[in-house]
């Protein structure tokens, strides 16, 4: 027992009351269940401690283990009840029963309650659960978990009753429906109704060609959807489709750079999300003319040309890859010496396109000989060099060799005056050597002639040889026989005093052996 005393702190003549109070000990439990308890439907119950005089007995802080005269009972586990609490419990079976709390320490703390339990049969259960949204027709089956229960339902959101349509095979989905189903069993009540909410939204619209890469051609792309019956609306300048937009009929062409969205609904199916895709179509790589499929010899107007409509060409000629800062391509150009042109198209809605690249070989072209060695000579020849590749340098050798620009450098006629073998090249100024032009100018000595003319004189004559090849010496015989290199040389006029055949040829200083002149001298006395 414990004294509470009540005194005024500030008026001393109000007299002090003190009250005895008795501390009551936990001697039983209060369990109460609600009025209206049915199989197989969770209900709500409490239990509260009470001490000896009926009072709460808000001290209490044991464990609590519950029992049921029902054999099906789903029950709480045992648990620390402080004072009291709430907790659920399912009765399974039909009738009057009972749950009783215990005190797992204490047994003689125990309390229970009873109440009729309706038989109610078990509201129906869907498969698969309306938990997530679908895309695909559903196949819905409903079942039941009390013995033999009958299944009522309906699919337009009305309340089914025994007259519904009775469930006896899977449920077709194929738009947004509501289910609501009622069981029924005999002997038991008709169960709570059971709803479920079946929401059909169209799957986002698919691509094909999937949008995965870029594209160096038109496309034409298809769109699809697996949620049957659906209809699909898409745009194509990147705005949000709605079903006002375009209607999918038939492939779409997408020939630049494009941003398609589309959607998909239908009749009892809402929206799918937008789905977008990105076709980035590429300018096709420029194309050069002539092609650098040879060597040049002279300067070449080079065109480019895009298959791509309305994309523009931006080159380079130092082999550098161009970009679209580079030197945009306006009209044909010339290049004369060996470039390396790279070049991309972009623009008008294509992206930047492959680099295409030509190299134009410049070789120089092979020089010419004025005059052609087309004959033999027998005077001093001036011979002029030339080549059509502008700006070129000529090296040429004469004694046969090959030629390279450390040669001789032509500047200008070279003087020829003995067979000779002239090889010559032309190179530089952005052109590749050419190819040797050689040519033999071959010197045979003119004949030589006689002076006087042979014929008959009544008087000795002083006979003069004489060539027409500068510098040849001439050779001659008075016997009649061939001369050569080794009959005798003429130095000068010598007499002729009898009748004499005099046979003469020039040969030497670079010159080959003339034809034989000859020439009779008949002296009549």
């Amino acid at each position: 027992m414990q004294t509470v005393t009540a005194a005024d702190t500030i008026s001393s003549t109000i007299t002090p009351v003190s009250v005895n109070i008795r501390v009551g000990v936990p001697t039983n439990f209060q369990v109460m269940l609600p009025d209206l308890v049915s199989t197989g439907y969770a209900f709500s119950y409490f239990v509260t401690a009470l001490d000896q005089y009926g009072l709460v007995a808000p001290g209490y802080n044991g464990k609590v283990h519950f029992t049921s005269s029902d054999p099906q009972a789903v029950l709480h586990a045992d648990t620390i009840l402080k004072g009291m609490g709430s907790f659920i419990a399912t009765l399974n079976t039909g009738g009057t029963q009972s749950l009783t709390a215990t005190d797992t320490a204490n047994p003689s703390i125990t309390g229970s309650d009873s109440k009729s339990v309706a038989k109610v049969t078990l509201p129906p259960t869907f498969s698969p659960s309306p938990i997530v949204t679908f895309n695909t027709p559903q196949s819905i089956r409903l079942a039941d978990a009390t013995a033999g229960a009958s299944i009522y339902y309906t699919k337009d959101g009305s309340i089914p009753t025994t007259s519904s349509a009775l469930y006896t095979g899977p449920i077709a989905v194929s738009a947004s429906t509501t289910i609501n189903a009622v069981a029924v069993a005999s002997g038991y009540q008709q169960s709570q109704l059971a709803a479920a909410v079946y929401t059909m939204v169209a799957a986002n619209p698919s691509f094909s060609p999937a949008p995965v890469t870029s594209f160096t051609s038109a496309q034409s792309v298809t769109l699809g959807d697996i949620t049957p019956g659906v209809s699909i609306y898409y745009t194509k300048d990147g705005s949000n489709p709605t079903a006002s937009s375009t209607v999918y009929t038939g492939p779409i062409a997408v020939n630049t750079t494009t941003v398609i969205k589309a959607i998909a609904l239908g009749t009892g199916v809402e929206s799918s999300t937008v789905a977008t895709a990105t076709y980035y179509i590429l300018a096709a790589a420029p194309s050069f003319a002539p092609g650098s499929y040879g060597t040049y010899s002279s300067p070449v107007s080079v065109k480019l040309a895009d298959t791509s409509s309305g994309a523009s060409i931006y080159y380079t000629t130092d082999g550098s890859t161009p970009t679209t800062a580079s030197t945009l391509y306006t009209a044909a150009f010339t290049v004369n010496t060996t470039t390396t042109i790279k070049a991309i198209a972009a623009g008008n809605g294509f992206g930047v396109g492959p680099v295409a690249s030509a190299t134009y070989t410049f070789v120089a072209a092979a020089p010419s000989f004025t005059p052609g060695a087309y004959a033999t000579f027998s005077s001093p020849v001036s011979l002029k060099l030339t080549d059509v590749s502008p700006g070129v340098s000529i090296y040429y050798t004469r004694d046969g060799s090959t030629p390279t620009a450390s040669s001789t450098l032509y500047t200008g006629p070279i003087a020829l005056n003995g067979t000779t073998t002239l090889k010559a090249i032309a190179v530089g100024n952005g052109y590749g050597a050419s190819v040797v032009t050689s040519a033999t100018y071959t010197f045979v000595a003119a004949t030589p002639t006689f002076s006087p003319t042979p014929g008959t004189y009544t008087a000795p004559v002083s006979v003069k040889l004489s060539g027409a090849s500068p510098g040849v010496p001439i050779y001659y015989t008075t016997d009649g026989s061939t001369p050569t290199t080794s009959s005798t040389l003429y130095t000068g006029v010598f007499p002729v005093s009898a009748t004499t055949t005099i046979k003469a040829i020039a040969s030497g200083n670079g010159y080959g052996t003339s034809g034989v002149a000859s020439g009779t001298y008949t002296i009549s006395k």
